[in-house]
């Protein structure tokens, strides 16, 4: 391309640059080249405003596009410079000097100087933003600093309550199964009880005659493998001896199954039978009574556990409850009963203890001991 019909585009761009802009577009006549050399080429700045803004108190940004045409524009690019920047940054007069460098390039053949400009309009537009102080910047700071702690204080107090309702709502679900639970417990308690005592009446007999009219005399005869017997006397005569023979029945057959209660109830038929003899050389029987002892088992296990009691409300441990350190004393059993007694008190596992840290005797058998209070 000839050097005229280079001078001649560039003329005409500028020709229509300052039909667009009028008042905004300035010649530079005076305008010298990096060289210090004064340009023969056309040279011109454009006052640049954000686009669609008429009231003028409303224009915040404003920038002036300075633009020296070089000797082969539009085939080579030309010299662009951003003055007077009012409103932005030198961050954002940096970043907007180097788009539209990138715009030339592309450009880069075409006359492109109203496109850069349009480039220019837009990003001020995009910009447009009241400036403001530094203090105000500060305050303005402050303000979101302050939210943003007033949002996370609620998402935490909400994040707390949402776990307060969560752990309500398992702990009563947790109180409602243990509440089912514990009817059903007792509901199977009762239905135990019922079946119980449905059982006892049919294995109780009427109250027996004998404890209307005899008295233990407290003489003790003998035993046998199942029985005791003791001398007892008519409570309103002691015109006749009589003795009373006790059958202690505790196994787990006779005791724990329905078969071997009716075995039991089959013995007392038969004894019933024997009841109504009368021979001069049979012992007469005056009467037979079967009952339940689960009686005599709560007095055992209370004497059990006032006896422990005992030891612990003194500030000692058994160490070794077990059968074989548990005796019973029937010496007092016309007036008293049995009494359940414990012995070994500590000194059965602390001589253990000390048995295993170094043998009390020679050839002494170790045989395990029970762990217990």
């Amino acid at each position: 391309m000839k050097g005229t019909e280079i001078r001649e585009r560039q003329e005409l761009e500028c020709e229509a640059l300052q039909a667009i802009y009028m008042d905004d577009y300035i010649t530079l006549e005076n305008n010298y080249s990096v060289w210090k050399v004064k340009s023969k080429y056309p040279t011109f700045k454009i006052h640049l405003v954000p686009l669609d803004i008429n009231n003028k108190e409303e224009i915040y940004v404003s920038v002036d596009l300075v633009v020296e045409f070089t000797p082969l524009y539009p085939e080579a690019l030309p010299e662009l410079h951003l003055k007077d920047g009012k409103g932005l940054s030198d961050n954002e007069i940096d970043d907007l000097t180097n788009t539209i460098k990138n715009l030339a390039r592309e450009l880069l053949g075409n006359e492109m100087i109203y496109e850069i400009t349009q480039c220019v309009e837009d990003y001020l537009t995009e910009h447009n933003r009241k400036s403001i102080s530094s203090y105000e910047e500060m305050l303005k700071r402050q303000e979101v600093d302050e939210m943003e702690k007033k949002k996370k204080e609620l998402y935490e107090k909400q994040k707390l309550s949402r776990e307060e309702e969560e752990k309500l709502r398992t702990e009563k679900e947790q109180l409602n199964l243990k509440i089912k639970e514990a009817i059903a417990k007792k509901q199977l308690l009762m239905k135990e009880e019922k079946l119980k005592r449905k059982m006892q009446m049919k294995f109780e007999d009427k109250e027996s005659k004998i404890e209307s009219y005899l008295n233990t005399k407290g003489i003790y005869l003998g035993s046998g493998p199942f029985s005791r017997v003791h001398l007892i006397s008519q409570s309103d005569s002691n015109e006749e001896t009589l003795a009373i023979k006790t059958i202690i029945i505790s196994g787990n057959y006779y005791c724990g199954t329905t078969n071997g209660k009716k075995k039991i109830l089959d013995v007392k038929q038969e004894l019933e039978r024997i009841h109504s003899l009368r021979h001069e050389n049979i012992v007469k029987i005056n009467e037979i009574n079967l009952e339940n002892s689960s009686k005599n088992t709560k007095e055992y296990m209370k004497m059990l556990l006032v006896g422990i009691k005992w030891i612990h409300d003194r500030d000692l441990l058994h160490k070794s409850i077990k059968l074989s350190n548990i005796l019973m004393d029937d010496s007092h059993i016309e007036t008293e009963g049995v009494i359940l007694k414990y012995t070994d008190i500590y000194i059965s596992r602390e001589l253990y203890d000390l048995h295993r840290s170094s043998p009390l005797a020679p050839n002494a058998e170790e045989k395990p001991i029970n762990r217990g209070w």
